[in-house]
């Protein structure tokens, strides 16, 4: 499993069982200390759901994200320098030219 992706509830509960039934972990496939993380929260929180605030603060809000999914799909020839800048003008927030693309 790559490490960008996230397990799901389902996942999570599944390993929870088979590790209180002391079962192997090899058919996950997850490396060690990923289990060990997860054992660990299970046994301080009696619970598998995420930390709140984990992971990077998102920038745009998803509103602004779609208004500027408009905007580049509005001007397909304009260059990713000129989205930053229009994307700044109308939100008032500078978004670095690598985001641009991505979206």
């Amino acid at each position: 499993m790559s490490h960008h992706q996230r397990l799901e509830d389902r996942m999570r509960w599944r390993i929870m069982e088979r590790l209180e039934a002391g079962q192997p972990q090899r058919e996950f496939h997850l490396t060690p200390s990923a289990v060990r993380k997860l054992w660990e929260q299970f046994q301080d929180t009696a619970s598998i759901d995420r930390k709140p605030g984990q992971g990077r603060p998102r920038a745009t809000t998803v509103r602004e994200d779609h208004n500027f999914s408009l905007l580049v799909r509005r001007n397909r020839g304009t260059t990713v320098p000129q989205l930053s800048w229009d994307l700044y003008a109308a939100t008032g927030k500078p978004v670095i030219r690598v985001t641009v693309p991505n979206d």
